[in-house]
């Protein structure tokens, strides 16, 4: 029987504000991964924090969900943004 190592990254966790402006967009997993050029298993890694947020793929998620790629972390705390962000989208 074969066991799955995961790493995760120290300081690292982007996925709760992926999933955040995902759910905000009204955007199954599915529907924001195929949006973006990646699977669903990638974004699936992506929010579980089990895989590294790439600069390029925080630029697709950022232009997809319309939201500042600077939301999806925080570099000095290593935590998605805890203060209230309002930003006005142009995908709608």
């Amino acid at each position: 029987m074969s066991e799955t190592l995961i790493i995760r990254l120290p300081g690292r966790h982007y996925g709760g504000a992926i999933r955040l402006a995902r759910d905000a967009r009204g955007f199954t997993q599915a529907r924001c991964a195929k949006a973006c050029g990646m699977s669903q298993s990638k974004l699936s890694k992506l929010e579980s924090d089990d895989l590294a947020l790439s600069a390029e793929d925080g630029a697709r998620l950022s232009e997809v969900l319309g939201y500042p790629v600077s939301f999806f972390y925080d570099e000095e705390k290593g935590r998605p943004p805890t203060t209230p962000m309002h930003f006005c989208s142009s995908a709608y």
